[in-house]
């Protein structure tokens, strides 16, 4: 009936099954991992439920670490020793730069690398992990896009 096009269903409370569980206060299991549920426009992810959205998006790397641990989400986890899995931890910042950026060809250590206020050093191969990760096993379409998008810029 849909003239040859491919759909797919909207995100939302399917109940046909299928490999996921409904475990509750907007978390469910899909194919081995815990997701939650935000109607935010989010959608069914790996880091935040409704009540969390805003903080979310005010900070987005510290999620789902950010939670709560009365959180339905990392009771869960908790009760199951970590499994199903769950994402890996946002990658920290470096505390110090290395010596590479660090270091003048003269060898005095004096820097020769200046950042602006709208720039910073990034360790390029866990943002690629995490962004990976994330591109994998989202069940948004549109996550797993923007992961895809971000990973180009790290090129």
């Amino acid at each position: 009936g849909n003239g040859g096009q491919y759909e797919r269903k909207k995100w939302g409370s399917d109940k046909s099954g299928g490999d996921s569980n409904d475990c509750g206060h907007g978390v469910k299991t899909f194919n081995g991992s815990y997701h939650m549920l935000c109607n935010k426009g989010c959608g069914w992810n790996l880091t935040h439920t409704t009540g969390f959205h805003k903080q979310f998006l005010a900070t987005p790397l510290a999620f789902p670490a950010a939670l709560p641990d009365t959180h339905p989400f990392k009771v869960l986890v908790a009760k199951s020793n970590g499994s199903p899995p769950v994402p890996p931890p946002p990658p920290t910042p470096p505390t110090q730069l290395p010596a590479s950026l660090t270091s003048n060809s003269s060898g005095t250590g004096a820097s020769s690398l200046t950042l602006t206020e709208n720039q910073m050093v990034i360790d390029k191969s866990k943002w690629k992990m995490v962004l990976d990760y994330h591109e994998r096993t989202s069940e948004n379409a549109e996550v797993a896009a923007l992961c895809t998008s971000l990973k180009e810029l790290l090129k």
